[in-house]
């Protein structure tokens, strides 16, 4: 992202003086650029099967060592976490690639397709969180916990959207910003560096496995496994 967002604000600046060769270069530009989302998802999602298990363990009040949780999460995590990771980086790239087909005389359809693509990128940032909570949690096939993980998504669409936002509208926003220089891009994203994987990343994966287990305690656990049922901070007063 940080290379991306970079290299277009010193593009956007260099073809300024010619819109014609700047709505050309730059969509062509964001096309080969966007293929990096693909393996920066990879990579994030390894993160991301150790700190589910984490999240839970913590959850469940089954008592957390963290770093031995972290490592055992990766070692059993990793094989679902990737590959719901590529497919979905995969479906977002191609909405993304989407966009740029578009020439700027077409500038309401394209208006139309970053309001929709926002929306789907949301979407499928949710079911992504629901995925790490019931890739650590059962041993259900890989597809099938993919489905659960996009039917848990409307469950509860209030938090739906709530979590997704504090977790990806930042990454949404510093992936649409258009027509800075390279200077001010270069310090917006130094400063998006620091403090995002601290508020967006560590707390926004706490308050989505939350989330998750809170909506799949009720929609799961309490018709086919009750011994998780209420376990951990839900045993009591509801997880609100």
């Amino acid at each position: 992202m940080f290379v991306y967002l970079t290299f277009e604000g010193a593009l956007l600046s260099q073809y300024a003086s010619d819109s014609s060769a700047q709505w050309t270069n730059v969509m062509a530009f964001r096309r080969l650029m966007g293929l990096l989302m693909i393996p920066s998802a990879m990579v994030l999602s390894i993160g991301i099967a150790g700190a589910s298990r984490v999240y839970r363990r913590l959850l469940f009040n089954e008592g957390v060592f963290l770093r031995e949780d972290f490592i055992i999460g990766i070692k059993k995590n990793w094989g679902g976490c990737l590959g719901k990771a590529f497919l979905s980086s995969l479906i977002c790239y191609a909405l993304y690639a989407s966009m740029t087909f578009f020439g700027p005389d077409a500038i309401s359809y394209y208006l139309f397709l970053y309001i929709l693509v926002g929306v789907l990128f949301l979407l499928i940032i949710t079911a992504n969180m629901y995925f790490a909570f019931l890739n650590d949690l059962y041993s259900d096939p890989f597809i099938k916990k993919i489905g659960v993980s996009y039917v848990l998504s409307f469950k509860d669409p209030v938090s739906f959207f709530l979590v997704a936002s504090l977790t990806s509208v930042p990454l949404v926003i510093l992936f649409y910003i258009d027509g800075l220089s390279f200077l001010v891009t270069a310090i917006i994203l130094v400063v998006f560096t620091i403090f995002y994987p601290f508020m967006g990343l560590s707390i926004g994966g706490l308050v989505s496995s939350a989330s998750s287990a809170k909506v799949a305690d009720e929609a799961i656990n309490k018709k086919y496994f009750p011994d998780f049922y209420r376990k951990g901070l839900f045993n009591g007063d509801s997880l609100r």
